[in-house]
């Protein structure tokens, strides 16, 4: 016929723009994939936000630390101790978190381990066990993590030093109201 066609009514045409085509729609959109470990695309098991999430995940947390740093500068909370220092709590091989006992030792790449693990696996392989680059048997003593390990055992010091004379405090304090307690018949004299 002549004239312009009409559009169907039957069914509704949507247009998708993919802007990752290297990446699996049917793994990123059920988490399932036909093809399994054949698949020629990429199964991406990351976690996607949108533009408007991450901004309101970003305002929450700038209202957070301006909320801390407020209390802070009243002297209503303390001041945190910077969590974030860049050092592993824990040894890379044994996933042991660091003690006296576990002497931490850096390799030249700057990967951390307990000196027992670092010369175990070096007795296996030359090789660092987290990238694989030549360690040349060269272990230096890790003295920021010992540091670290000792500042933490000084305040487990101090806090059970702390409980202690709290103990004392309370026991001296429930000995001098039970002598308190003697005292206090009306005739002002009692036998102890």
């Amino acid at each position: 016929g002549a004239g312009p066609a009409r559009a169907p009514v039957h069914y509704r045409a949507t247009a998708v723009m993919d802007y990752k085509p290297d990446i699996c729609k049917d793994f990123r959109d059920t988490g399932y994939c036909g093809y399994g470990d054949a698949c020629k695309f990429l199964h991406d098991r990351s976690d996607y936000k949108s533009g408007w999430q991450l901004e309101r995940d970003w305002e929450e947390s700038q209202k957070k630390k301006a909320h801390d740093e407020a209390l802070v500068a009243m002297g209503e909370a303390e001041a945190a101790p910077a969590a974030d220092d860049g050092l592993p709590f824990a040894c890379l091989l044994c996933r042991e978190p660091w003690h006296k006992g576990s002497r931490p030792v850096v390799t030249k790449c700057e990967h951390y381990f307990c000196e027992k693990c670092a010369l175990g696996h070096f007795k296996q392989t030359r090789r660092c066990y987290v990238c694989a680059e030549q360690t040349g048997g060269i272990f230096n003593h890790a003295k920021n993590i010992q540091a670290k390990v000792d500042a933490r055992a000084e305040a487990q010091a101090a806090a059970a030093a702390s409980s202690e004379m709290t103990e004392e405090l309370v026991a001296e304090y429930e000995a001098s109201q039970k002598k308190a307690a003697c005292r206090g018949s009306t005739s002002g004299w009692t036998y102890m």
